[in-house]
């Protein structure tokens, strides 16, 4: 599970109903206005539900890409 702006309440539940526990992501601006993310918890084997938004603005639904394969490089399971 991630807590990504705006879902961090339904993020929390999913996570405590499902377990085992929520991935810590980090995400930065760069000052030419790439997106950096980082994932601060070990995905490697596991598998992932990506909680996200779609809604405007467009930075969401890319954050949300962004998580995705960030998730499937460092080695989650494809369910």
């Amino acid at each position: 599970m991630n807590d990504r702006k705006g879902n961090v309440v339904l993020a929390a539940g999913s996570a405590s109903h499902l377990g085992p526990g929520k991935v810590n992501s980090e995400i930065k601006r760069l000052a030419d206005g790439e997106i950096s993310l980082q994932l601060k918890t070990d995905v490697s084997d596991s598998e992932v539900i990506v909680i996200g938004s779609t809604q405007p603005p467009a930075d969401n639904f890319l954050e949300l890409l962004m998580l995705l394969n960030t998730a499937v490089q460092q080695g989650a399971k494809k369910t």
